[in-house]
C-alpha cells in the first residue's frame, strides 16, 4: 500500500492479504528493492526496508540494486524464512484442496533459504542486517535494537466532520404546505359560534 499515517487504512490492508494477494510465485529482491526505494521521498532522512524472504532469488541483480539502495541511503534488513535444507512447497487451488507447488517437469518445488545472499544484500547497505526466522522472538530484537532507535515522528488521526446541506427538502415542503392552507377556505367561517363573540362565563347549550 502507499506510504500513510493513517493506521487504520494500514491495519485494513494487512487483514486483506492472503497468499493469493500475489498470483505468480516467485522472488525478485532486486525489483522489490528498487520498488522500495522509490516509495521514499527524496528529503527523507531515514529510509528502513526489511525483507522477509528465502533469498532463493529468480531474478539476477539483487546485490547491484542493494548497492544503488546504499547510495540513496537506505537501510536493508533482511529477515531469512525457512532452512538451508529445503522445504516442499504447499499450495491450495482455487477449489481449496491441497498440493504441492510442482515446476513445468511436474516436481514438487522445494525452497532453500540462501543465507549468503541475504547478508550480502544486508552488509551492501551502512547499518544493515541478517536475521534468520527462528523462534517467537526474532522481531522483538529486530524492533529493540535497531527500528526502536530510530526518530520517530508524531501524528496524530484527524476526524473532520464535513456537512452537507439537506435543508432544501423540508423547507420545500413547508413552502408548500403554507400554500394549501392558503387555498383551503376558513372551516370556522359561517359557525354560528364564530359569529357571536363569548362573554366570561356564558356557557351555550
Amino acid at each position: 500500500m502507499p506510504l500513510t499515517v493513517d493506521d487504520s487504512a494500514f491495519r485494513q490492508s494487512v487483514e486483506s492479504l492472503d497468499v493469493n494477494t500475489i498470483p505468480q510465485g516467485g522472488t525478485a529482491l532486486a525489483e522489490g528493492i528498487d520498488t522500495a526505494l522509490t516509495a521514499f521521498k527524496e528529503q527523507d532522512n531515514y529510509k528502513v526496508l526489511v525483507l522477509f524472504t528465502d533469498g532463493e532469488d529468480h531474478e539476477p541483480g539483487a546485490i547491484e540494486a542493494a548497492k544503488r539502495a546504499a547510495e540513496a541511503g537506505l537501510r536493508i534488513y533482511t529477515i531469512g524464512v525457512g532452512t538451508t535444507a529445503g522445504e516442499i512447497l504447499r499450495i491450495q487451488d482455487a477449489k481449496g484442496n491441497s498440493d504441492y507447488l510442482r515446476d513445468e517437469q511436474g516436481n514438487a518445488v522445494k525452497s532453500h533459504l540462501d543465507e549468503d545472499l541475504l547478508r550480502r544484500i544486508a552488509g551492501a547497505t551502512e547499518g544493515g542486517y541478517y536475521w534468520p526466522l527462528r523462534g517467537a522472538k526474532v522481531m522483538d530484537q529486530l524492533y529493540d535494537q535497531w527500528l526502536a532507535k530510530l526518530p520517530k515522528s508524531e501524528h496524530q488521526e484527524k476526524l473532520v466532520k464535513r456537512y452537507h446541506e439537506r435543508y432544501h427538502w423540508p423547507l420545500a415542503l413547508a413552502l408548500v404546505l403554507l400554500l394549501v392552507e392558503t387555498l383551503l377556505p376558513n372551516a370556522s367561517e359561517g359557525h354560528p359560534d364564530a359569529r357571536e363573540p363569548k362573554r366570561p362565563g356564558q356557557w351555550k347549550r
